[in-house]
């Protein structure tokens, strides 16, 4: 694929830039736990990779609540930006969890997915 070119040559031989943008925001607690039927659970981590209509590759990983996503073919990290307001701010992965997602502690509820806040959860 033509468009990683920019990325493997980044990675590979350290071609300019000198650095690679992404996007950091915090989607869930990072003790936040979620219910699935009767199974409660922790998520460690969760990521995946989205191809758009636009042909954009972008890679999403969150880590204990905390999603980082790359664009694959632009060091811009404006373009992550653009794609996960397009998305209504929503997790592309976070996005499949079941509706009744999150055990409510003191959470808030933004187009469907339930976010604990990162402070105050006791």
């Amino acid at each position: 694929m033509e468009a990683l070119d920019p990325v493997r040559r980044y990675v590979r031989i350290g071609e300019q830039p000198s650095t690679w943008g992404y996007s950091r925001r915090r989607l869930y607690a990072h003790d936040a736990l979620f219910r699935e039927n009767s199974d409660v659970y922790e998520v460690l981590h969760e990521f995946d990779f989205v191809y758009t209509e636009d042909k954009r590759l972008f890679f999403f990983l969150a880590i204990f609540g905390e999603e980082y996503g790359i664009d694959m073919s632009d060091p811009d990290p404006a373009s992550c930006f653009d794609f996960l307001e397009q998305q209504n701010g929503g997790s592309p992965s976070t996005l499949r969890r079941p509706s009744n997602g999150l055990i409510l502690r003191t959470g808030v509820c933004i187009k469907g997915i339930t976010r604990t806040p990162t402070r105050g959860v006791g």
